[in-house]
């Protein structure tokens, strides 16, 4: 049996703990903090938790990245999706992260009108980011890439209209 040892138990640290687990591994995870789930964690206030991160209300769809891997895994799990993930209060009116993308623009643009333009655009351009995204997930290239063959991979998942991400890609990776 081989050993491995992860270093840090946010998603990504206990996603590939899982994995080598199911493949055989002997796995143990480090993790700094007092409670696993690094950025998708929560933070505490007095008396309330808030979750924290962008995995708390995606990747739990049908064919989401986090379905996916709980079905490799063997791991059922019920899932109930909510049409408000988080309201914020302490503005002129409450803010809430709605599930659906449009509704949730509509809540910012009547929460904050005099940045309607602004948000609307930054948001149809991360939209548009998403959803070229999206059609990588099936095919799940190495991210960011390191090596020649995780480059090659990824050019060969791309599509010509996704060639636009190959600056996110390069700039993450500190190039």
């Amino acid at each position: 049996m081989e050993n491995a040892i992860i270093i840090g138990g946010g998603i990504g640290g206990l996603t590939t703990g899982a994995l080598l687990s199911k493949h055989g591994y002997k796995v143990i995870v480090l993790e700094a903090d007092g409670e696993v789930g690094g950025c998708a964690g929560k933070f505490s206030k007095d008396l309330f938790s808030f979750p924290v991160g962008a995995t708390f209300r995606m990747g739990f769809e049908e064919e989401g990245i986090h379905n996916k891997i709980l079905r490799y895994l063997g791991i059922n799990v019920n899932i109930f999706p909510l049409s408000e993930a988080i309201r914020i209060t302490g503005f002129s009116a409450p803010l809430s992260v709605f599930q659906n993308r449009t509704n949730h623009l509509k809540q910012l643009v009547q929460v904050f009108p005099h940045y309607k333009e602004n948000l609307s655009s930054f948001y149809e351009e991360l939209w548009k980011i998403a959803r070229k995204v999206r059609r990588l997930i099936g095919r799940v290239p190495v991210m960011p890439p390191k090596t020649p063959q995780e480059w090659r991979y990824l050019f060969s998942s791309l599509g010509l209209s996704d060639v636009s991400l190959l600056s996110s890609f390069i700039y993450e990776n500190g190039c």
